[in-house]
């Protein structure tokens, strides 16, 4: 990382540039499930969470290229990650049904390469290793989102990947942080940059810029701007630890070929 000098299903905001509050107390997480989803199962399941856990659920799933049995969904919640596993296999007990909270990495491809390759290639991935359970390519912004569980992480995927055809990189994704404050940001520049993934961080008065990657990502912030969901990359509590805890921020992000997006 370089430090630079001075049943509810929502809509979630597709590429574009959006700015907004980074206030959240609810995060975005990527929950696959495992079981039968024929005619109205897949509607009465989501229906089912969000009655009981209050679960909304953000887009379309992904589907895994492998099975009909398994899906991924991003869920929105205020609830931590530990309690929400503990609930989804309590709730589904019993039913059929299998849910794991997943990690998320994103790749940018490198070089030009077909659609049909970039399936097969994951597709085999995918069926060699049960632990990846899903991917999703975007041919306009030639990003690719791997839905994995957490112990086999992005490394792991990344040594995989490398006896492949394919020419790829771990993608990042750039954040503009402006706070409600007057004096500098370029103190809270390298704590920052310590306790986030990312490519590069630039502190400016009254503000951050940050070039974070989207690797092993357990959750997202979930930003709300007129009505949408915006995926944000988890920064709030860097930003409570390295600096003043009563600023305000605000956010500015692209986040191209971020599924769940309608």
């Amino acid at each position: 990382m370089l430090v630079l000098p001075l049943f509810l299903v929502l809509p979630i905001v597709a590429s574009s540039v959006e700015t907004c509050s980074l206030e959240t107390k609810e995060s975005l997480f990527f929950m696959g499930v495992e079981g039968n989803f024929n005619g109205d199962l897949e509607e009465a399941f989501t229906a089912r969470l969000y009655k009981e856990l209050k679960l909304e659920f953000v887009g379309k799933p992904v589907r895994s290229s492998i099975t009909k049995e398994r899906k991924v969904w991003a869920v929105r919640t205020d609830i931590s990650s530990k309690d929400l596993a503990k609930l989804l296999k309590k709730e589904l007990r019993k039913s059929g049904y299998k849910a794991t909270l997943l990690n998320g990495t994103a790749f940018s491809l490198l070089t030009k390469t077909s659609g049909s390759t970039v399936h097969r290639t994951f597709r085999d991935l995918a069926r060699a290793e049960s632990k990846i359970w899903a991917f999703d390519p975007d041919s306009k912004s030639e990003v690719i989102w791997v839905f994995h569980e957490s112990k086999y992480d992005s490394s792991k995927l990344r040594k995989a990947l490398r006896e492949t055809k394919l020419k790829l990189g771990f993608h990042h994704i750039e954040l503009s942080l402006l706070a409600d404050s007057t004096q500098s940001m370029e103190g809270l520049a390298e704590g920052v940059g310590e306790s986030l993934d990312l490519v590069a961080v630039k502190g400016a008065e009254q503000g951050l810029q940050l070039d974070i990657y989207l690797r092993d990502i357990d959750s997202m912030m979930a930003l709300q701007e007129v009505g949408d969901t915006v995926a944000c990359p988890n920064v709030q509590d860097a930003l409570i630890k390295n600096g003043p805890a009563d600023l305000s921020w605000t956010v500015s992000l692209d986040n191209p070929g971020f599924p769940f997006a309608e």
